[in-house]
């Protein structure tokens, strides 16, 4: 592994990009479950450092992060972290394109 393989995911907490299967709005009552069920199972993360969470970061293996990024931000991160990622998809205007 390499440091281009991390991403920050907000207050100086790194994820292993190829972990991250959705990254969504924390504010959906859907969502809120979501990390209500991984708090219970012991697989949730809290990388807000007792900021206002903003999106919850589903991860391989059934974990879950609460960050105080907003997924937009988060994926802006993941597809150009050096201006030259171009294999990430991402989602503009409803619609997924090729960044």
């Amino acid at each position: 592994m390499e440091p281009k393989d991390f991403i920050e995911a907000g207050m100086g907490n790194f994820i292993l990009m190829k972990n991250i299967i959705a990254i969504i709005d924390s504010q959906s009552e859907p969502s809120k479950k979501l990390m209500r069920a991984a708090k219970q199972q012991g697989k949730s993360l809290d990388l807000t450092k007792g900021k206002k969470t903003h999106s919850y970061i589903i991860l391989q293996g059934g974990y879950v992060a609460a960050s105080m990024l907003v997924p937009g931000t988060i994926v802006r991160r993941i597809t150009k972290p050096n201006g030259k990622r171009k294999d990430v998809i991402a989602m503009r205007e409803g619609k997924f394109v090729q960044d």
